[in-house]
């Protein structure tokens, strides 16, 4: 851990203004969009590598990065359904 986490851990416990402006709906959501659109750009780039090694005729990165691009929507798809029914 470093020292960021635990003061930011400490403060969470200690300070409640602290804590509202985190919890804030508004920041939440932010990290929520921030967190979609660096997901989308992480597999755009995934996409880019494989398409690279395809044509480097690297064949074991391009199907390591292709399975990961396949992969990540069945994750998305798994983690939002398991947080739907906890909600």
């Amino acid at each position: 851990m470093s020292h960021v986490q635990i003061l930011h851990n400490k403060m969470m416990k200690n300070d409640a203004d602290y804590k509202i402006s985190v919890m804030d709906e508004r920041n939440i959501l932010i990290k929520e969009k921030a967190g979609n659109v660096t997901n989308m750009v992480n597999t755009v780039l995934l996409g880019l590598a494989t398409v690279i090694f395809i044509c480097l005729d690297y064949v074991i990165p391009a199907i390591i990065t292709g399975t990961i691009i396949t992969v990540q929507p069945i994750i998305l798809i798994t983690i939002s359904t398991m947080l739907e029914k906890k909600m």
